[in-house]
């Protein structure tokens, strides 16, 4: 939610995660989720496949607030409910713009990410990344094949790791109203 009072940097404020619970009675009011909101726009991108680990835009201080570094971050589920965001350093990582997504494999260590960068072909295009032994490597761009002048989010591969779902990632002036 974007120019909210509520938003740690008030109706200045980018945008804030909030979430709601399904009950049996239908959906529960939309609650800010503080320990991922900052005065930064913040969104969620992804899940790990076992729905432990949610992935958010952007990378944050120590205190919380937003970092003067551009990433993806990680915050684990535990116990009491969500722990603080976590840096992911991935080399060369650029994206200029809020537009974002990712994917994870089941083993979690291939990761394929939506981002505009210098070398984009139009807006966000579609980027894989592996963790390696010393973290995550160079991110490379999926290519003309995949990637066009249009936008590429939500990207998702099938369980093998062979099969691009471009159905869901390819977003273009047709497919908006």
């Amino acid at each position: 939610v974007a120019n909210d009072r509520s938003n740690p940097n008030g109706k200045r404020d980018a945008g804030d995660i909030r979430a709601r619970i399904l009950t049996e009675t239908g959906w529960s009011e939309a609650v800010s989720q503080s320990q991922w909101n900052n005065s930064a726009w913040n969104a969620v991108i992804g899940f790990s496949p076992d729905g432990s680990e949610v992935y958010l835009s952007g990378h944050y201080n120590n205190d919380g607030q937003a970092a003067n570094s551009q990433g993806i971050s990680v915050s684990r589920k535990t116990a009491t409910g969500w722990s603080r965001p976590e840096n992911i350093y991935i080399p060369y990582f650029i994206n200029r713009s809020n537009g974002t997504g990712l994917w994870l494999n089941a083993n979690a260590d291939v990761m394929v990410y939506a981002a505009a960068t210098p070398l984009s072909g139009g807006a966000e295009d579609l980027y894989i990344t592996r963790l390696g032994t010393e973290g995550w490597e160079e991110p490379r761009s999926l290519g003309a094949i995949v990637n066009s002048g249009f936008q590429e989010l939500a990207p998702s591969l099938s369980t093998d790791g062979k099969k691009l779902d471009r159905k869901s990632t390819r977003l273009n002036s047709s497919h908006v109203s």
